[in-house]
């Protein structure tokens, strides 16, 4: 028998014992409900509506008194006590009494008695119940009271549930007096509570159980045991009855899931009580595992197996099957528990291009998948390609765990790759099919599943509703998975290298017939499969195959595995019976990369391209030779392919499996080769490229990152906290650190602030310390002032960039600037950053989006902050692609008058003649995916005309391309209806320069803002005077800042520029003489170092080191002092630093005439150790250092003085 139980088995049938006195018994999941006979009510349909005077009246009780805190509540004392002659009256206040029964019950009835005479009877009375938390009072029933009311008076017709009710009570018939209540009865039940347990059993799983005898038997057992403990608590009351209602394997033993039917005020009594016995290991005469955290849920116990499952779906389906499937997979998630340490959920979908909706660390609680699978979107349109990639969903990135089971469930109406079922199975994943309708193929995918046990069709998309109901049981009790590997008197070939090929799939079916034959039927059995076939020794194949198993019979199956293997034949291939292994050992997930002498092609983006499978098979089977003497090794699967360190070398990433215990030898044979040898086999390599450990690599690329988030009033606190988790998830894709990746990141709404800057942190525990630790601020949405600042501070030396880095920038914001971002923009742009734009939510402008990305495919969306994570995985290597780009500049010389409108972006003539050079240049390398063209500018040339410069970023492979095409546009002697006098294309990238120059223009307040028009309007005049002086030279100009001139009547000017590497010494030597004719240029100075702050001051730091400050805090303090004496020239007649610190005394580090450079300073700033005494205020630098003191630091007479 398959020891997946079949559905007719599945449980219990609750109804056999006829539990509805007065009814009909339904069975529904879990339980059963009763459809009560006319003039009868209640759970097990045991209440007579006929009579009113039955048992039914609810007896008084002292505690049915009104919540306290609750402001329409009546007075905290008033009780039903039974008493007529304690009545109530309201006064003056609102005429309503409200009643807390404690726990929910159903009236059909109530009793109203007022006070006599009749001076204080109300004239009517209307009985509200309340909806519960979130709900509101509802109208039950309004009665007219008679003036002359003698006794009670009595109305029905009604039947309602709940906890609070309230009676509202008119005036009185006189109007003289206020009314008065006296009594209330109700007549109902108290509401009978249905939960749930799974009771773990101390006894083994065994095949008797699979029968509906054996597990009436036990059911039985359970059953009497349980309500026999329940009898002898005298402290326990209110179990009405109770059910097994099914019988299961957990783990090698045995769960009975029980179903409780009790009042709803004891279940929490009635838990308590089974905790206490179970926590003895006994329950009456009925011996179970001590489980500490044995609870009773209102609904069937969800499967708690800590399983990763993934939902991999036909994105090409009919909008209607769309809708089906989410909804099924709603249904389905439903029976699991949701977290971190049980399960987690993720879908992709496949199409013309898979995607991945969410990863599977996103949604750590079920109303939280909820919300997420209520959010996918469909990606494609129907009929389109089938196609899954949902390997990269099981990786340590996506949350993926290793000790867990690894599900897949596939839902198709159509045809799937068996790519993607080889993927799946080498990963350790165990793939479900469910297949739609008639044009699904079942037998492709019965042929790569594990069994046809695994493939479950519906005739349409209605049937997913019932498969809803069955497929969770199916996927919580998956088998334990053991691992065979023989070696076969097969030559291994690459075919084997392909699910589908013939030769794999002939061997696939030997292996499964052979097991199938000899297992089939036999308990606990589930499946078995051939996972791939790898090369052996001596060009030999070794097949790897997975037994699925139920635990409890684990010890069977492997006998019977090994007594079938005994006769060393699958069919018609044969074996060495003394190469067989056979364990249970967990696998283990390695990652790795190797780096390969293969120019890199833009067909290896597409991994379904064939370029980009040849390369991956050969990389792949030239690797798995290196382990074809260990034993262990169980799959490896490519994972993804890009460019290389070099033009001329390509990177390929993968991911292995292999036993926990062959780690070590895996992972020392894999490094000893790569270190040692170019030639791996036939694969050209590159020595000491090798990479394979179970953590997944980084991006440690030289890159400077800086995020930009929108913390405006419309993002929200809560959504706010959401996009700080998507930025700690990001950093961890990445390595930090002078030579790697370095972060910044700004936050902005009506202002900019900087959280941190580049050089401010290089751990990832620092930066999540600070992300943390940023505040969500509202307001407006000014992303121009964002914008500026990118270029102008955060991407700045003094902020941490790197020359040699490259700059990426993401802006993230659900909304649209409040003010025109152009001319910002282009400031980003001509710094030569690349910029990724994201818009989360429905508000987000898309022009915008597109006008702030460098190119079109750098702009992502986001449904909402909760979807953001999904992308985490694929920015990073966008990312990291863009960290290893090199820039490279073409000039292109037109036959067309310059004119100064040229330098301002927001003018049509800039517009129109860089919509035109866009265009062409779009033509000419529009088929180069990975070159984003940075920036386009325009300068003054030769003879008045007009020089384009388009700087380019773009992987190290495609640069010749570049060359080869630019150098056709100067041969052409045009540019699409253009005409061209030269082109060149500068394959080094440019110099960067920063000046500084005074200029003749009396400063004004207005030129504080650079994003004034008055700044602008004096940069367009700069820039212009600047390229007549070094005509020829300059590939762009930008103006950084504007201050105060050294006279009343000037101004200082600090900008940078551009220039082609060849002619830089040329410009530095020559640039006073070329400057020195400019009418408007006084005197200035250019070089390649980014230029200190010249002003003659005496600077002092002064540091607090108590013990409140903490030793992190106080290195931080270091930090931030070498940062900013990092920004002066330091000297005698320049700037000069002191140091002191304060806690309970003051302590003076260093003088200011101590150290004359900033590397003295720095290592002085270092060596300060952190007093950590006792805490001082100290309100100012002067109150606590004596002003005497400071001079004799050596403060210098005349030189401005500032304390830190």
């Amino acid at each position: 028998m398959d020891g997946t139980i079949d559905e007719a088995d599945m449980a219990l049938n609750p109804c056999d014992r006829n539990p509805c006195s007065n009814g009909v018994c339904e069975v529904t999941r879990g339980g059963y409900q009763c459809r009560c006979d006319e003039g009868f009510s209640g759970f097990s349909c045991d209440i007579s509506l006929g009579g009113l005077d039955g048992p039914t009246w609810l007896l008084s009780d002292l505690g049915w008194v009104a919540e306290e805190d609750m402001a329409w509540e009546a007075a905290a004392n008033l009780t039903l006590d039974g008493d007529n002659a304690t009545c109530w009256d309201p006064g003056s206040g609102t005429r309503y009494l409200t009643f807390n029964l404690g726990s929910p019950h159903t009236i059909f009835q109530v009793r109203f008695t007022g006070k006599m005479p009749s001076d204080f009877v109300p004239k009517s009375v209307m009985l509200q119940v309340h909806g519960g938390p979130g709900g509101n009072w509802t109208d039950i029933k309004r009665v007219a009271v008679p003036e002359m009311l003698n006794g009670p008076i009595s109305f029905g017709g009604f039947s309602a549930t709940g906890r609070l009710w309230r009676l509202q009570v008119s005036d009185t018939h006189s109007g003289l007096y206020n009314p008065q209540v006296c009594e209330l009865q109700f007549f109902g039940q108290e509401v009978v509570s249905t939960s749930y347990t799974l009771l773990p059993l101390q006894e083994t799983y065994t095949e008797n159980l699979v029968s509906t005898q054996g597990k009436t038997a036990l059911a039985v057992n359970v059953e009497t045991n349980v309500l026999n403990y329940y009898s002898m608590r005298p402290d326990f009351q209110g179990l009405y009855g109770l059910q097994v209602t099914d019988i299961k394997p957990l783990g090698a033993y045995v769960a009975a899931e029980v179903s409780f039917i009790s009042s709803a005020s004891q279940v929490m009594y009635q838990e308590m009580a089974l905790q206490d016995a179970v926590t003895m290991g006994t329950v009456n005469n009925l011996a179970v595992i001590n489980d500490t955290g044995i609870m009773l849920t209102p609904r069937v116990p969800p499967c708690t197996v800590p399983t990763d499952l993934v939902f991999a779906i036909d994105g090409t389906v009919s909008p209607s099957t769309f809708s089906a499937i989410v909804a099924f997979i709603k249904r389905v998630v439903h029976t699991f528990t949701i977290g971190p340490e049980a399960t987690q959920v993720s879908v992709a979908q496949g199409g013309s291009s898979p995607r991945l909706d969410f990863p599977l660390n996103q949604f750590q609680s079920l109303p939280r998948l909820i919300q997420g699978l209520d959010a996918i979107q469909q990606t494609d349109m129907p009929g389109e390609g089938r196609r899954f990639s949902h390997l990269g969903v099981f990786m340590q990135g996506n949350g993926g765990r290793t000790g867990v089971n690894r599900l897949a469930v596939f839902v198709t109406d159509g045809v799937t790759d068996a790519a993607d079922f080889q993927r799946a199975s080498e990963n350790g994943v165990v793939t479900f099919t469910v297949a739609i309708g008639d044009d699904a193929d079942l037998g492709s995918l019965e042929a790569f599943s594990p069994s046809s046990n695994f493939v479950l069709r519906v005739s349409d998309s209605y049937g997913l509703v019932d498969l809803g109901n069955r497929l969770p049981r199916k996927l919580c009790e998956v088998g334990v998975t053991s691992y065979m590997a023989v070696t076969l008197d097969v030559n291994y070939t690459t075919e084997f290298l392909t699910a589908a090929s013939p030769g794999f799939t002939a061997l696939n079916l030997a292996v499964k017939t052979t097991f199938l034959t000899g297992l089939q039927g036999m308990f606990g059995f589930q499946a078995a499969q051939v996972v791939n076939l790898i090369p052996g020794p001596m060009y030999s194949t070794r097949a790897n195959i997975r037994v699925i198993a139920g635990a409890y019979a684990l010890d069977a199956i492997q006998q019977k595995v090994l007594n079938i293997s005994a006769a060393g034949q699958f069919g018609s291939y044969s074996f060495d019976t003394a190469t067989i292994t056979y364990n249970q050992i967990a696998n283990q997930f390695l990652y790795g990369y190797i780096e390969v002498r293969t120019v890199f092609m833009q067909s290896y983006r597409d991994q379904f391209s064939a370029s980009y499978r040849m390369l991956a098979s050969s990389v792949k089977l030239n690797v798995l030779r290196i382990f074809s003497r260990l034993y262990g090794v169980r799959s490896m699967a490519v994972t993804n392919i890009k460019p290389g360190t070099m033009a001329t070398t390509t990177w390929v990433d993968f991911q292995m499996n292999c036993a926990q215990t062959a780690v070590p030898s895996v992972v020392s044979s894999y490094l000893n080769v790569t270190d040692s040898y170019q030639m791996i086999g036939t694969l050209d390599i590159l020595p000491g490229s090798g990479y394979l450990s179970i953590e997944a690599p980084r991006c440690g690329v030289e890159m400077d990152l800086v995020l930009v988030l929108d913390d405006s009033g419309s993002v929200g606190a809560e959504n706010f906290n959401k996009l700080k988790g998507f930025v700690k998830r990001l950093t961890t894709q990445f390595e930090f650190g002078q030579d790697a990746t370095r972060l910044g990141i700004l936050q902005y709404s009506t202002d900019v602030k900087t959280v941190f800057s580049l050089n401010s942190y290089d751990t990832l525990e620092d930066i999540n310390t600070a992300i943390d630790g940023m505040m969500y601020k509202g307001g407006g949405t000014n992303t121009h002032l964002a914008l500026y600042e990118l270029v102008n501070n955060a991407f700045s030396f003094q902020n941490g960039a790197r020359p040699t880095a490259s700059k990426v920038a993401v802006i993230i914001t659900d909304g649209k600037s409040s003010q025109p971002i152009t001319r910002a923009v282009q400031e980003v742009k001509t710094a030569g950053i690349v910029v990724y734009a994201m818009g989360v939510g429905s508000d987000t402008d898309q022009s915008e989006l597109q006008e702030i990305a460098s190119s079109s495919d750098r702009v992502f969306s986001a449904l909402n902050y909760d979807s953001l994570l999904s992308l985490t995985g694929g920015l990073a290597n966008r990312f990291c692609d863009d960290g290893s780009s090199v820039v490279s500049v073409a000039t292109v010389d037109l036959d067309e008058d310059f004119n100064i409108d040229l330098l301002n972006v927001t003018s049509s003539t800039f517009i129109t003649l860089r919509a035109t050079m866009l265009y062409q240049l779009n033509f000419v390398l529009g088929r180069f995916a990975n070159l984003i063209l940075v920036n386009v500018n325009f300068q003054l040339s030769m003879n008045d005309k007009v020089r384009v410069v388009f700087t380019m970023n773009s992987l190290g492979y495609i640069v010749n391309d570049l060359q080869v095409i630019i150098n056709q546009v100067a041969s052409s002697g045009n540019f699409g209806n253009l005409t061209v006098t030269g082109a060149i294309f500068d394959a080094q990238g440019p110099t960067v320069l920063y000046g500084i120059m005074e200029v003749n223009r009396t400063f004004t307040s207005e030129l504080r803002g650079i994003s004034s028009y008055e700044a602008a309007a004096l940069s367009i005049t700069f820039k212009y005077q600047l390229l007549q002086s070094l005509t020829n030279s300059v590939n762009f100009a930008r103006i950084t800042n504007i201050s105060p001139g050294y006279a009343a009547t000037t101004t200082l000017v600090s900008f940078v520029t551009s220039v082609s590497a060849n002619v830089s010494d040329a410009v530095l030597t020559n640039f006073n003489t070329s400057v020195a004719a400019t009418q408007m240029f006084l005197q200035g100075s250019l070089s390649p170092e980014f230029p200190l702050c010249p002003a003659k001051m005496d600077v002092v730091f002064v540091l607090d080191g108590s013990g409140s400050v903490g030793y992190d805090n106080f290195q931080r303090m270091k930090s931030f002092v070498k940062r900013v004496a990092g920004s002066f020239a330091i000297g005698p007649s320049a700037i000069q630093i002191s140091l002191f610190q304060y806690s309970h005394f003051v302590v003076q580090e260093f003088a200011l005439d101590t150290y004359g450079s900033i590397s003295e300073i720095s290592q002085a700033v270092d060596a300060v150790m952190y007093q950590k005494l006792c805490y001082r205020t100290v309100s100012h630098p002067d109150k606590s250092i004596p002003v005497q003191q400071l001079y004799h630091a050596g403060i210098c007479p005349g030189h401005l003085r500032i304390h830190w």
